[in-house]
């Protein structure tokens, strides 16, 4: 059981690295308003295929391993890795959304003076995040690593060194910080793109092309929700259990590197 879950880990992973990659190739000629649309669908391009490759490494790291000392700093890069470009991948979508209101509600003949706003928010809030972070990581407090999943992100266990069966021990205060750290601005996110398209359509609903639009972007939130539901749950219920044990990893490992091949090929 434990071979096919990494074999859809991977397949998906695969999957997401080959969507980016070609659209990194071909980012010049994507369908898009402007120049700074594709420089904004190139810049998730480049986010999705990290998150990828970052995803992807865990066939050689296992997060949920106690076993895993040969490869620390392996699971520490992937989780730096996994962190940032993730989490920026999520919030280049808000960018993206943001100059599609531009363009098409306020008819802003000069989008691109958002694009220093965008690089902001798309690389520099998660920049922000990963130094918190790491700082925490360096003062001796739960950072990253091990994080009860196959892969390694923002540590929930601490080491216990004198409990010799159990050498991990499960700690709440990383279980909080992926929440506020990840999963709240994810939230975020979602309720802030549901709010510009649903303005956007407003605007659009005379538009004979509003109905093509209108479905794209269902298709599109529909596929953001199902790949992000499933890790918030996990997070939520595992807190409240009371051996705090991960639920829905299967799922997870399926989804997760999946958004953003599934965003930029409808974008």
């Amino acid at each position: 059981m434990e071979q096919v879950k990494e074999t859809l880990l991977l397949v998906a992973a695969s999957v997401s690295c080959v969507g980016c990659g070609f659209l990194l190739a071909t980012w010049k000629r994507v369908e898009a308003p402007n120049y700074v649309s594709r420089r904004i669908v190139t810049s998730l391009g480049i986010a999705g295929l990290f998150t990828a490759v970052a995803f992807a490494m865990s066939i050689l790291v296992d997060g949920s391993s106690q076993q895993n000392q040969q490869h620390e700093m392996l699971c520490y890069v992937q989780a730096m890795t996994l962190q940032y470009f993730y989490l920026a991948s999520y919030l280049w979508t808000a960018c993206f959304a943001f100059h599609l209101y531009q363009i098409i509600v306020r008819r802003n003949e000069y989008p691109e003076k958002f694009s220093w706003i965008y690089h902001g928010i798309g690389w520099g809030l998660p920049g922000l995040v990963l130094v918190f972070l790491v700082l925490r990581q360096l003062t001796g407090h739960l950072g990253v690593g091990r994080a009860d999943r196959r892969w390694c992100w923002i540590a929930v266990h601490t080491t216990h060194e004198e409990v010799e069966d159990d050498p991990l021990v499960w700690r709440s205060e990383g279980a909080m910080q992926q929440l506020l750290l990840f999963y709240t601005p994810v939230i975020c996110v979602f309720i802030f793109n549901v709010s510009v398209y649903y303005l956007i359509l407003k605007y659009l609903h005379m538009d004979p092309m509003a109905s093509r639009f209108r479905e794209k972007v269902k298709l599109y939130l529909g596929i953001y929700f199902l790949c992000s539901i499933w890790g918030l749950l996990n997070r939520l219920v595992q807190i409240f259990r009371a051996d705090h044990e991960s639920i829905y990893r299967s799922v997870q490992r399926t989804f997760l590197p999946r958004l953003d091949f599934h965003f930029l090929r409808r974008g």
